[in-house]
């Protein structure tokens, strides 16, 4: 079966030869660009050019680098948002607010204004309509009209459980009026947000698509200076992404001696699932309806269905599955060893980023290069582990005669971590976790940790004890 991306740089190859650097290629990732491009290199190669062909590759971006350009500005990082959107929010209060106890609800808010950008909402009629849903939800009547009004009419009165929420928050407590504004400086603190980005060259994902939009269908060919712009390999298309599709779709462009259409738009659907009437094919049939391929692609013709042979083994746990397909790439190892040199035959998916490092060292020391295309998120790592048994250990001290005292179930946890008997040495972590063990009480001060320290106080009796506190203090 000939893959996708290599069908397409075939088939493109084919028909446009050489000249293909005023084109652009837009993929939904950077690991679906790399291997475009190496499929080009194969197609020129296959060509037998001769000394006088040279080819210019085309343009290959991802869809986020690509409305990133056409917006001009850079998509900023995740932290640097949250705090930008916390130093607004602290404008609008009255009394000091704690980053951590911002940033659950700033989380939420960023994750709201991406989604408003991504399908392309009114902000302003949104958030105005969101405030005014309380005056429509609220249960108006008073208590004594409410008695006179259920005397007539007892079961159209009952009030649902969001009109009793709405109710609740109507009174005047505190709690009730701080929920209540925060809906009310939401369209404040998004307009706010991005107009602050957008001063310094940044904006948010959301934000850049929306642009980017705006930008194509205000200046047409001047914002998109190419050939074709083909977009590769979507499914499901957000609001925004497919007015950017058709507004590139609606820009006209003489090529090969007509005027055509700028864009062009390639689907991978093919076998009988994505290519039929079930519902998993269900965005694939809109996206085929409304963005069609200008030329036919040879390998839907190729594919019939599901692999001829589909094997499932049973694992006890998460990071012995690493170990099976382990065995499994030293079975293929042995029996077929060009695939595994070759690139792009063989790949291994894992569900969790989690097992990325026990699969890496599971892997056969036969394969020597491997071609790594995950991330592997920091709140997995070591450090965010560490990171988090110290803020909880300082959240939960308390201080006893002007000296920070911690609590035994949060030091122990963080003493024994690999970070810290890094940092302090694994034999004085263990000196201190067992003293800790040994001394039994609920807190530990700093003065005793440093007690613990000076091997001088304590006592020995057996050889092995003095052994172990001569080794300590050599560390």
């Amino acid at each position: 079966m000939t893959p996708f991306l290599k069908d397409l740089a075939d088939t493109f190859y084919s028909v446009h030869g050489i000249g293909l650097k005023d084109f652009c290629f837009v993929t939904p990732n950077k690991r679906s660009g790399t291997f475009l491009q190496k499929y080009f290199e194969d197609a020129f190669a296959e060509s037998e050019p001769t000394e006088n062909d040279v080819f210019v590759m085309p343009e290959i971006v991802t869809i986020t680098d690509f409305v990133a350009n056409l917006s001009e500005l850079v998509v900023n990082t995740r932290i640097d948002s949250l705090f930008s959107l916390y130093k607004l929010y602290s404008k609008q209060q009255d009394a000091e607010i704690e980053f951590d106890r911002f940033r659950i609800w700033g989380e939420i808010a960023l994750n709201d204004f991406n989604d408003v950008d991504m399908f392309c909402v009114a902000t302003d009629k949104l958030f105005r309509n969101l405030v005014s849903l309380n005056e429509i939800a609220t249960d108006y009547l008073t208590d004594e009209q409410r008695e006179v009004v259920e005397t007539y009419f007892p079961s159209s009165m009952r009030r649902s459980e969001s009109q009793s929420f709405w109710r609740y928050f109507n009174n005047k407590s505190a709690t009730g009026k701080k929920y209540l504004y925060l809906w009310e400086i939401m369209n404040d603190l998004y307009h706010e947000l991005q107009e602050s980005l957008e001063s310094r060259g940044l904006c948010l994902s959301g934000y850049a698509y929306r642009r980017a939009l705006k930008r194509i269908e205000s200046e047409g060919l001047k914002a998109l200076p190419y050939k074709q712009v083909v977009f590769v390999g979507f499914n499901a298309l957000t609001t925004v992404e497919y007015r950017i599709f058709k507004a590139v779709k609606g820009i006209k462009v003489e090529l090969q001696g007509s005027l055509q259409s700028l864009g062009d738009y390639y689907w991978d659907a093919a076998g009988e699932i994505l290519s039929g009437d079930g519902y998993a094919a269900h965005f694939m049939r809109k996206n085929k309806k409304y963005f069609p391929s200008k030329h036919n692609l040879k390998r839907s013709s190729e594919v019939s269905g599901f692999p001829a042979m589909t094997k499932i083994i049973a694992c006890p746990g998460n990071t012995i599955q690493t170990k099976v397909v382990a065995e499994i790439l030293s079975e293929i190892q042995s029996r077929q060893p060009d695939l595994i040199k070759s690139t792009g035959r063989l790949a291994v998916a894992m569900p969790d980023e989690s097992l990325f490092f026990p699969m890496l060292y599971s892997l056969p020391s036969e394969i020597e290069e491997v071609n790594i295309t995950m991330g592997y998120p920091l709140k997995i790592t070591s450090t965010f582990s560490w990171m988090r048994l110290f803020r909880v250990l300082h959240a939960h001290s308390t201080r006893e005669y002007g000296n920070p005292c911690f609590l035994r179930q949060d030091l122990q946890p963080f003493i024994a971590h690999p970070i810290t008997r890094v940092l302090l040495g694994s034999k004085i972590c263990q000196w201190i976790g067992e003293q800790i063990r040994r001394r039994g009480s609920f807190t530990v001060s700093a003065p005793d940790i440093l007690n613990f320290l000076d091997f001088s106080n304590w006592a020995v009796d057996s050889e092995d004890e003095k052994r172990e506190i001569a080794e300590l203090e050599k560390s």
